[in-house]
């Protein structure tokens, strides 16, 4: 099993549009192969980070996810307003 931590830090007022994109791909990536877990929490005190996490059965299907027509077109829009990405994995 693969997990991943995503720390987003959204940028000032775009909280919302952030909120947006990361329910409509939450949505479709539990549709995914392999997707075990795909839950985003928003901090309590500070709208503007956002944790995601995700768990997957085995690198080939993370691998397949990251190329979904819904990874492709949200990711990058995700990643223009977010200021800042931390990854960590584990198998």
């Amino acid at each position: 099993m693969i997990t991943l931590n995503i720390e987003y830090r959204i940028a000032s007022g775009k909280e919302q549009e952030f909120n947006n994109l990361i329910a409509e791909l939450a949505a479709a990536s539990r549709q995914d192969k392999g997707c075990l877990r795909y839950q985003y929490y928003f901090h309590p005190e500070n709208p503007g980070i956002v944790m995601l996490w995700e768990q997957w059965d085995n690198a080939e299907d993370l691998a397949l996810h990251g190329q979904q027509p819904h990874f492709t077109r949200l990711v990058p829009q995700m990643r223009e307003i977010a200021q800042q990405e931390k990854f960590r994995f584990e198998d």
